[in-house]
């Protein structure tokens, strides 16, 4: 008999969405799956992605965010898996240094985490693998990844899609890549 394995997802901008919950049921295949947004189960409805992240800049924040998602994942214990997107990659990022023992000691996953480029000098002490986009508006992809993948614990992956090819929410959504990633991280999760 195998034990139930516990999944975080820690949400980008749009919180907790259907589409999130669609995600989180289909990688999970029967496990606890447990996710971490920054609206305090407020269920948020945003026009666009730009109302999105104006509201969260505004009246939330990166650092609030890593603080609520400190709180919650201190309530949980044998935490497998942690997977973030957006920010919420950018918040496993920050934790995976500065207070890795609520993270996954084996499989820690962060998206299209763009705010990693503002806190390079943060080392993670957990294994990390960050999913690049293929490119951003804002800086080099390629230059980043290529400081990161010298960090010890960290392991870099590009893809060919773009920030926010997972959330059926984005303007980049990309069903294949969608697809395809719910296909590696499936039995990544459940083994």
């Amino acid at each position: 008999m195998t034990n139930k394995k516990v999944i975080v997802i820690v949400s980008d901008i749009f919180g907790s969405t259907p589409a999130l919950n669609e995600f989180a049921l289909a990688i999970a295949d029967g496990q606890q799956s447990i996710i971490i947004e920054p609206y305090q189960g407020q269920q948020m409805i945003f026009s666009c992605e730009q109302s999105a992240y104006q509201y969260f800049t505004e009246h939330v924040g990166l650092e609030n965010y890593v603080i609520e998602a400190k709180r919650q994942l201190s309530r949980l214990s044998d935490v497998d898996v942690v997977i973030g997107f957006s920010i919420g990659g950018s918040v496993l990022w920050q934790l995976s240094a500065q207070a890795p023992q609520l993270l996954s000691s084996d499989l820690n996953m962060a998206f299209y985490a763009s705010q990693i480029r503002n806190m390079t000098e943060l080392k993670p002490q957990v294994p990390i693998e960050l999913i690049m986009p293929k490119s951003e508006t804002h800086f080099d992809v390629a230059a980043l990844a290529k400081k990161l993948v010298t960090y010890p614990k960290v392991k870099v992956r590009h893809t060919s899609y773009l920030h926010g090819f997972i959330n059926r929410c984005s303007d980049n959504f990309s069903l294949q890549g969608y697809q395809q990633f719910c296909q590696q991280l499936k039995p990544l999760v459940t083994k």
